[in-house]
């Protein structure tokens, strides 16, 4: 999931070594379809469209358990996934999301994070939407490689401030 396009999520998949098909959601459908707030996941979904394997949340195929998982389920074995589905997000801020990514997607990036954080208010719990304000704000906090313990500081930040207060709109974004 990257409103921003397929750059970062590529470099990730390449750096895994990943030989199997990886799909990016830039709306956020999938996240509404699957009740998921937060990346990455991974399904393997066989011929027939059923759902074999999913793992929401930490899916890193360079994990040997993960990829111990996954040779199970091509061997046969289909482990029940655990019930782990967290609530359907609210329709409000699944519209207000798509909303910035249109918005994104014209160029008017001042826009959409106001509407992105107006869907991070309505759905606080929802990481997707966080980390793509977190990422237009902060692309060097992602990129080359993701520092997991400014995140870690930036949601106690969040916690203590408020999500507008800690991630103020530079005054030169468009």
């Amino acid at each position: 999931m990257d409103a921003q396009g397929p750059g970062l999520a590529r470099r990730y998949a390449r750096a895994a070594d990943a030989t199997y098909t990886v799909l990016l959601d830039q709306e956020g459908l999938l996240s509404s379809l699957y009740d998921f707030r937060a990346i990455p996941n991974g399904w393997v979904i066989d011929a027939e469209g059923v759902i074999r394997f999913r793992q929401l949340g930490g899916f890193d195929i360079r994990k040997p358990e993960t990829v111990e998982a996954i040779e199970q389920v091509l061997k046969g074995a289909v482990p029940q996934p655990a019930d782990d589905t967290p609530a359907r997000p609210a329709r409000e801020a699944a519209a207000a999301f798509r909303e910035g990514v249109r918005l994104l997607h014209q160029g008017r990036k001042r826009e959409a994070l106001a509407a992105w954080l107006r869907a991070l208010e309505l759905d606080p719990a929802n990481f997707l939407v966080r980390k793509q304000i977190w990422h237009l704000l902060y692309p060097e906090k992602f990129d080359p490689e993701v520092d997991f313990a400014w995140q870690r500081a930036q949601m106690e930040r969040e916690a203590r401030l408020g999500v507008r207060v800690a991630n103020p709109l530079p005054d030169d974004l468009t």
